[in-house]
């Protein structure tokens, strides 16, 4: 997968031009990759421009920041978040599924998901 992503990455001059745009890029080439494995079809999703994802993440209460960074950013899942912070794993889906709801609000997608809520 690693491979054909960067291979397709590779053929495309354009996905080269900022590190936001490569990395948005990236991963939309990885989305495709992946849908086409699983038969599906690998239809684009919204553009986000990620400078405003960025700005919409830092006005989130630092709870909710905590541990989307830590599901969505740094990987981590439910179980391992909540032992880190502390707190129980339903505290931890609920503070994940508050910060996607007002992500959606902040950038103006409420009726397309901003990446799928069901946690790790």
């Amino acid at each position: 997968m690693v491979r054909e992503t960067l291979l397709r990455s590779w053929s495309d001059p354009r996905s080269t031009a900022d590190s936001g745009t490569a990395r948005a890029h990236l991963f939309a080439v990885v989305r495709r990759v992946i849908a086409e494995r699983r038969g599906e079809p690998a239809e684009p999703g919204p553009v986000i421009d990620s400078t405003a994802v960025l700005g919409a993440v830092r006005t989130l209460p630092p709870e909710q920041r905590e541990v989307l960074l830590a599901v969505y950013f740094q990987g981590r899942d439910v179980a391992s978040t909540a032992a880190g912070l502390d707190v129980s794993e339903a505290t931890v889906k609920a503070r994940v599924s508050a910060a996607l709801r007002r992500l959606r609000d902040a950038l103006g997608h409420a009726q397309e998901p901003l990446v799928e809520e069901t946690a790790r």
